[in-house]
């Protein structure tokens, strides 16, 4: 079983979809919709959508991830306050 990683702790050169990819996904993703849409039938017309749906699907998915992310931002500081706090509090008590 390979260990349990964050989302925060993967260098965004080796994360699967960095902002970078995402960026470029979308903007193919538009291009191929945009392309088959203007093909001006009903075929293309129905790509597209599905591109559409497919651009939908991968927005979720950085959504996720980015909420992912935050998520262990957040309970990172919050580790981090805790300790700090805890290190004052004893030093003040002394």
């Amino acid at each position: 079983m390979r260990k349990m990683r964050k989302f925060s702790d993967i260098p965004t050169a080796d994360f699967p979809m960095n902002d970078k990819t995402y960026y470029r996904l979308r903007a193919e993703i538009g291009s191929i919709s945009a392309r088959f849409l203007n093909l001006g039938t009903r075929d293309g017309a129905d790509v597209a959508k599905k591109m559409e749906a497919v651009f939908g699907a991968l927005d979720d998915a950085w959504q996720a991830i980015r909420r992912i992310e935050a998520r262990e931002e957040q309970a990172m500081a919050a580790s981090v306050n805790h300790s700090l706090g805890g290190c004052i509090e004893s030093e003040i008590s002394q």
